[in-house]
């Protein structure tokens, strides 16, 4: 018994329907896959290797000391491995154990931050003689932010520095109120080149971890507010398939 065309509209309405859902999934996906690579934050060594820290812009927030004015992103240390060619290659601890990489002050010398896979600032660029943290009492689990960048394009990269010696942390707390005396406005210390450069060499095996970063938001004012348009326009793409499903 032959079938007539009629009883196969909704067999062929189907498969078409299908067919849209997939490449709506698969548009979705895409995009999602270019937001995630645009949003990338590294922490990395010269060009870009080995990699550090890393973290997404989307998982943001104002910083609740700050208002409005900065964008704080929690960092992630990544596990890092040397091959065979003493070449680095890097596998996100999120996808595995727990483990830091051997980050040590001497790597202080030469790091980059990637906003986006664009080079944002380097320890070239960075205010050396004002951090914030050394104002705390003295512990055995210090922590310590300096701002990178030009103007226009900050950030204040936060460092932990886990059983850092009692003596070293005085020293620099000591060069930081050296710092704030008004007398001192040209005779200033860099405190990140005491570590990243004197402390280093005494303490070459003194483990340096990144936590977080919080950019300038002036800075990046673009990109928190596409942040919401892209999130309204996934959730309504989202909205137009549950209905082609309906």
């Amino acid at each position: 018994m032959s079938q007539k065309p009629s009883d196969l509209a909704p067999f062929v309405a189907a498969v078409i329907c299908d067919k849209v859902v997939m490449e709506q999934s698969e548009t979705i996906a895409q995009m999602k896959a270019q937001l995630d690579t645009s949003r990338a934050i590294e922490v990395t060594g010269p060009k870009g290797n080995p990699i550090f820290a890393i973290g997404s812009f989307q998982d943001g927030r104002f910083h609740p000391d700050c208002w409005d004015l900065e964008w704080l992103v929690d960092l992630e240390m990544t596990q890092q491995q040397q091959g065979n060619d003493g070449e680095y290659f890097t596998r996100d601890h999120r996808n595995g154990p727990s483990q830091y990489s051997s980050m040590h002050l001497r790597d202080l010398a030469n790091i980059e931050i990637h906003l986006g896979g664009l080079l944002f600032a380097t320890s070239k660029d960075v205010e050396g003689t004002a951090p914030i943290g050394l104002e705390g009492s003295i512990t055995q689990n210090h922590s310590v932010s300096f701002l990178f960048g030009v103007k226009g394009r900050e950030a204040w990269l936060t460092f932990h520095l886990p059983e850092l010696p009692k003596e070293s942390w005085i020293s620099l707390k000591s060069t930081a109120l050296y710092n704030m005396e008004e007398s001192r406005t040209i005779e200033r210390r860099s405190i990140y080149e005491m570590l990243s450069n004197r402390m280093s060499s005494k303490l070459p095996h003194q483990i340096v971890e990144i936590s977080s970063i919080s950019f300038v938001a002036e800075g990046v004012k673009k990109m928190i507010t596409s942040l919401k348009r892209t999130s309204e326009f996934e959730q309504e793409k989202i909205q137009q398939l549950q209905t082609i499903y309906r």
